[in-house]
């Protein structure tokens, strides 16, 4: 299941798949990058923002937020839809900056699933980090 082109924004970004505003257009190396940009007008490597965003430019943190807002809604839609056990996240930006899960966990959380637990399991063998969503019941 290809989950990344789930529309997340009628009319959005347009996406690699010649669609426009897929959950990968907001949540991938070339979405953080254009949230950078539109931060800045600067053209960046998404490695770039996110060593920027450990030195904790602001401009990087709000980029990062802002792909953590449609991470969260994307993960919400698929958690409301399928009602999994583990959601598992990889890719290189997670791994390189694991502070977008916990900043998207919370918004889960706060803003999607009410006050259900999740955690992120520390030996999951997935590269990158999971979500544990076994205690949740809708």
């Amino acid at each position: 299941m290809e989950v990344g082109h789930i529309t997340v924004e009628v009319n959005g970004w347009p996406c690699h798949c010649g669609r426009k505003g897929c959950l990968e257009a907001y949540v991938s190396s070339y979405g953080l990058e254009r949230f950078y940009f539109m931060e800045t007008g600067e053209c960046v490597s998404s490695f770039e923002v996110i060593e920027r965003a450990k030195n904790r430019e602001t401009e990087a943190l709000k980029s990062i937020d802002e792909m953590s807002d449609y991470l969260s809604v994307g993960i919400a839609s698929l958690i409301h839809l399928f009602n999994p056990d583990v959601v598992a996240i990889s890719g290189g930006i997670p791994a390189s900056y694991p502070e977008l899960l916990k900043t998207t966990e919370e918004k889960v959380k706060r803003g999607h699933l009410n006050s259900h637990p999740l955690t992120f399991p520390s030996d999951w063998p997935v590269w990158g980090s999971s979500v544990e969503l076994s205690e949740l019941s809708f």
